[in-house]
């Protein structure tokens, strides 16, 4: 396996992080609560959630968790 194909399995890896990560900002900007207010929801720094958001890092198992369940959360409660 060569270091292209290595990269697109790694992306295709993470494919479900960033559709979570893309589903809570959408969540976030529906709401009209800012990153903070979110942060503090989910229950990290805000400066985690920020690099989380902007894919600068993805979140490992314990804060994918923490978002999934944030979002399961509030996307019942808002539909």
């Amino acid at each position: 396996m060569d270091e292209a194909d290595k990269r697109l399995a790694a992306m295709e890896q993470d494919e479900p992080k960033r559709r979570l990560i893309r589903d809570a900002k959408a969540l976030c900007k529906q709401r009209r609560i800012t990153q903070a207010q979110m942060a503090e929801e989910i229950g990290v720094p805000r400066r985690t959630l920020e690099e989380w958001l902007q894919f600068r890092r993805l979140p490992k198992a314990p804060g994918t968790t923490l978002i999934r369940r944030w979002v399961e959360t509030y996307y019942s409660e808002d539909f």
